[in-house]
């Protein structure tokens, strides 16, 4: 159908009556499952200030995925195992003004977590001139020590160590500022310094080591992050799965603000989507119903909550407003039998053009995430990712 390379964005969803182990334990499964169907690539998803999901420890995650490594056989498509990791940074000149943005970020969370609904990123004199509770500074402290945060030396360094950790092939990195001139600041800061420990690192690294160098994508959600990422010659994967409403005007704006650099010669579009698929539009569909009961949940602000099992989605009572919600929600992502995914999947290339489809499913079923997975490579049909690019990206 396609020679669309499709990949894995694993956010490692941790359902109720479940657990963080257990939820660790199917994202090992789900890797060697993936390179058994043909995917090119296999992403993880960093997340904080949410127990719905496990992905809170690149280093932790990605160790469970690693030791099935040795387990992957190679394909046509991908002769070894390609992991990535995403990161959230706050970088700038001084660690106290990077530490200053790492704290407004905490108070942006802390206000989301407890319902304040869509509230704005706080800029540097509100956090100063917030009055701190125990509460406050408990979840600022978290945010700031759990992050990557400092000068750009201080964040190269900590992500060569989550690099080291968790053997990771990609780092995609996401910088937390109040100020859009500053967050393009921070790109640049942390990508020379990315840059020349490379050129240093030459004379000492072995070969492997230096080819080991993980490329830098920039993931967003919006016009101006597409932008940025044009802005900076880096490759960009746009969250349909969470702004499916601007994912054209986006990768556009991607694509016209390109410039090439060291890290692509052109542009590269990635394009995440949820999908349900199974062997009848209505099994589809009764997929999807936990997951769009818990993002109800989550758009009250209630981020602490588990994703519901499928009994507790077919007791949630959605009002009207809600139901149209999250049947518009659904009716953008892929979902549905092989047949009617197969069309959406033609009508998601035609209108995007995206050069790398991520599948992100979020199913209370292990096994029928599984063969969820398993449906969407039989619908899009044997590929042949262009795995020369795939390499040279951030090159």
């Amino acid at each position: 159908m396609t020679t669309t390379p499709l990949t894995v964005l694993d956010l490692m969803p941790i359902s109720s009556g479940s657990s963080a182990p257990a939820a660790l334990r199917n994202s090992a499964a789900l890797a060697r499952n993936a390179e058994e169907f043909g995917y090119a690539r296999y992403w993880m998803a960093e997340h904080h200030f949410n127990s719905g999901v496990a992905g809170t420890s690149p280093a932790v995650a990605l160790a469970a995925v690693a030791s099935y490594r040795t387990a992957f056989r190679p394909s046509a498509e991908l002769d070894q195992p390609y992991v990535s990791v995403s990161a959230d940074v706050v970088v700038a000149k001084t660690e106290a003004a990077a530490r200053a943005s790492a704290a407004a970020y905490g108070l942006w969370v802390r206000a989301i977590r407890t319902g304040q609904g869509a509230v704005p990123f706080p800029a540097p004199e509100q956090t100063r001139a917030h009055v701190w509770s125990d509460t406050d500074q408990r979840l600022v402290a978290d945010r700031v020590d759990t992050q990557f945060v400092g000068t750009a030396a201080q964040v190269a360094d900590q992500l060569e160590q989550l690099r080291d950790a968790a053997d990771a092939d990609e780092l995609i990195v996401t910088t937390i500022t109040h100020d859009h001139a500053d967050r393009v600041r921070s790109y640049e800061l942390l990508a020379d310094e990315w840059r020349q420990r490379r050129l240093l690192s030459v004379p000492v690294r072995s070969t492997v080591a230096e080819e080991n160098q993980p490329p830098m994508t920039l993931l967003g959600s919006s016009p101006a992050s597409a932008r940025l990422a044009g802005s900076l010659g880096l490759p960009y994967a746009y969250a349909h799965d969470i702004n499916a409403l601007a994912t054209v005007e986006s990768l556009d704006a991607y694509r016209s603000s390109f410039r090439p650099s060291t890290c692509s010669s052109r542009p590269y579009a990635v394009l995440a989507a949820l999908v349900f698929a199974d062997d009848t539009d209505a099994a589809a569909r009764e997929l999807a119903a936990p997951f769009l009961a818990g993002q109800v949940h989550m758009r009250a602000g209630n981020l602490d909550a588990l994703f519901p099992t499928p009994a507790q989605a077919e007791d949630f009572v959605f009002t009207p407003a809600q139901r149209e919600w999250a049947d518009d929600r659904l009716d953008r992502q892929l979902w549905g039998s092989l047949s009617r995914i197969r069309g959406q999947l033609t009508e998601l290339f035609g209108a995007t053009g995206a050069d790398e489809l991520m599948a992100v499913t979020v199913i209370h079923d292990h096994a029928r995430r599984i063969r969820s997975h398993e449906l969407l490579m039989a619908a899009l049909g044997p590929s042949s990712p262009d795995r020369d690019h795939l390499d040279s990206i951030g090159a």
